[in-house]
């Protein structure tokens, strides 16, 4: 990949020495867009494509928060015959949010939401209510 294609998605020094340690390949790495059921769609220097997770790499996942979400980095597989690539593992997280799943109160699933963000801003919208005079 080049490097400005990876640089313009958020690739920098750090992700590289986490996917040195993480990964046992040397690429390529796509930023996962979206992921919709067991479909995550990529970007990296070659475009937009979508890839599916290895079985060893759901058979070795213990939990959700382990999958790829949005923001993520993953090691690829895809050859330009090949018309979804094959993840084999994530990046190491530098940030991430975390929320509780739906559901029960109990359940200790949580969804997380990966990327190189720096700020969060959270909007909320404030009532005043004012007296009713008679």
């Amino acid at each position: 990949m080049s490097n400005s294609t990876l640089e313009a998605l958020g690739w920098d020094d750090w992700f590289a020495g986490r996917a040195a340690a993480d990964c046992h390949s040397a690429g390529p790495f796509a930023r996962v867009a979206a992921v919709d059921r067991e479909l995550l769609l990529l970007i990296n220097d070659s475009g937009v494509f979508r890839a599916k997770l290895s079985g060893k790499f759901m058979y070795d996942s213990r939990s959700s928060s382990e999958l790829p979400c949005v923001g993520d980095w993953v090691c690829v597989e895809k050859t330009p015959a090949d018309p979804v690539g094959l993840v084999h593992c994530v990046v190491g997280r530098k940030t991430s949010l975390r929320r509780k799943a739906a559901g029960e109160s109990s359940r200790r699933v949580t969804r997380e939401h990966a990327g190189a963000s720096r700020r969060v801003g959270v909007a909320c919208a404030f009532y005043t209510p004012t007296r009713a005079t008679a």
